[in-house]
């Protein structure tokens, strides 16, 4: 159910106070995997930066990244 886990990850990352950085990182994975799986390459461009704002040593979120950039150029 990508619709309610995007939902759910969007009131994490909105909460006051804020979440705890390892919490926010995971709700922005659901919500740029959630992105990419549904073709929207630019909003997952965006989550997929967050998570690597919170936790830049993650390969394998950099490869879905530098995807979602090549599939929005080809879309183009």
């Amino acid at each position: 159910d990508n619709a309610g886990a995007v939902e759910l990850a969007k009131r994490v990352i909105a909460l006051q106070p804020a979440a705890e950085a390892g919490q926010r990182r995971v709700a922005w994975t659901v919500i740029a995997h959630a992105a990419f799986e549904a073709g929207r390459f630019a909003e997952a461009e965006a989550g997929y930066r967050e998570v690597l704002a919170l936790a830049p040593d993650q390969a394998p979120i950099a490869e879905r990244l530098a995807t979602a950039i090549y599939r929005q150029g080809e879309a183009d």
